[in-house]
């Protein structure tokens, strides 16, 4: 699944790390999309910035609740 960090995101300025991701939802971020850059492995300490995609392996319940995070 893809997700869109949008404006305001409360992810904005934290780290993968920070946010707990795969502990909390068990949703692994695979890679994340920058602009026109292509997609990067992000590491823990990767920090989400507005329009940043990010690229997730889960299921739909995992991914449903990380969206709440990103979004």
């Amino acid at each position: 699944a893809c997700l869109r960090v949008p404006d305001g995101s409360p992810a904005i300025g934290h780290s993968i790390g920070d946010l707990n991701i795969r502990k909390n939802t068990g949703v692994t971020v695979i890679a994340v999309r920058r602009g026109d850059q292509p997609a990067i492995t992000p590491t823990a300490d990767f920090m989400f910035e507005p329009g940043d995609v990010a690229v997730l392996l889960g299921n739909p319940e995992q991914i449903e609740k990380v969206a709440d995070q990103l979004m």
